[in-house]
């Protein structure tokens, strides 16, 4: 908005020398002159502020891009400790992509500098979607690794790790929606998974609430007679 009102007051002044001469009129045409002169300076100075400020922004966005890469890249060699084999693709190919982003940002930082062109803004941006969509993709393997950790607590019927893992992996789904329109099918694949194992889930538990509710009743029962074969046994004492 500053820069558009020094323009207009240029083009104001401008104007208003022109009739000025157009009239006739000489004497303050040095003060016009002056005028002119300084809404000029204003305006260069406030467009040497803006190109500052642009590499300043630009520079930080290649920065949390390149910050975002490197725990991304953490966060895949700890899932590579203990991955299960479904993801162990999965996460091969995202550390590939890792290792491409992460080679582009530092060879692209090097070209944000003062009379930047557009091209570089642009490519600021370009980097930081294509950061975003990683983003996306590791919380879908992540969701994958915490739904086959979940398959694995159900056959050994630890509900409560199960629970645990199916929570983790729907959390991981959220965020890799709320990061991308993209990877759709992989997104809905993963979404359903989680449903068959919260189905299982709760068949799981409602078979074995079955089971504690049994033995439950059986050990009332062995108290009952037991309790029973006591009493006679004191009286008869």
């Amino acid at each position: 908005m500053e820069t558009l009102a020094l323009v207009i007051s240029i083009f104001s002044l401008i104007i208003g020398s022109i009739a000025y001469i157009r009239s006739g009129g000489r004497q303050d045409i040095r003060a016009v002159e002056r005028a002119l002169n300084e809404r000029i300076e204003e305006l260069r100075a406030l467009v040497h502020r803006a190109g500052d400020s642009l590499v300043v922004s630009v520079r930080a966005g290649y920065q949390r891009s390149i910050r975002a890469i490197d725990e991304m890249a953490s966060l895949v060699k700890a899932l590579s400790q203990t991955a299960v084999e479904e993801v162990r693709e999965d996460l091969r190919a995202i550390s590939e992509t890792l290792d491409r982003l992460s080679a582009r940002a530092s060879r692209e930082i090097n070209e944000v500098k003062a009379g930047m062109s557009a091209v570089v803004v642009e490519a600021e941006e370009s980097l930081r979607r294509a950061v975003e969509e990683a983003r996306a993709r590791l919380a879908v393997i992540e969701a994958k690794q915490h739904l086959a950790l979940a398959r694995l607590a159900l056959t050994r019927n630890d509900l409560v790790d199960a629970e645990s893992r199916i929570e983790a992996a729907m959390s991981s789904l959220k965020t890799a929606r709320s990061l991308t329109t993209g990877h759709v099918e992989s997104l809905e694949d993963t979404q359903k998974q989680a449903q068959r194992a919260l189905v299982e889930l709760r068949a799981k538990a409602g078979t074995l609430k079955a089971t504690l509710d049994s033995l439950i009743e059986r050990n009332n029962r062995l108290l009952a007679e037991m309790s029973g074969e006591t009493r006679p046994s004191r009286m008869a004492a």
